[in-house]
């Protein structure tokens, strides 16, 4: 599952998880209207990617003291042709 924070940035999210719907599992997105739970989630296994601020995953990480890891930064849309 997929936490993602309700916000315009975000809607690429949507095309990406049919690709490994397609290949592998369904992916299941689940939509938070503020940042810091979906940060959390990840600790206590409720979703396994969270799509959130990086000044939010920081606090995340610092308060679950390190079971919240960062594993990338950025977020775009690459246009398709």
């Amino acid at each position: 599952m997929v936490g993602l924070l309700r916000a315009s940035e975000y809607s690429y999210i949507l095309g990406f998880t049919r690709l490994p719907k397609s290949r592998f599992v369904d992916v299941r997105i689940k939509v938070y209207n503020e940042a810091f739970k979906p940060a959390l989630d990840p600790a206590g296994n409720r979703v396994q990617l969270a799509m959130v601020p990086l000044p939010t995953l920081i606090l995340a990480h610092r308060l679950s003291s390190g079971r919240v890891r960062i594993a990338g930064g950025g977020s775009y849309e690459v246009p398709s042709y």
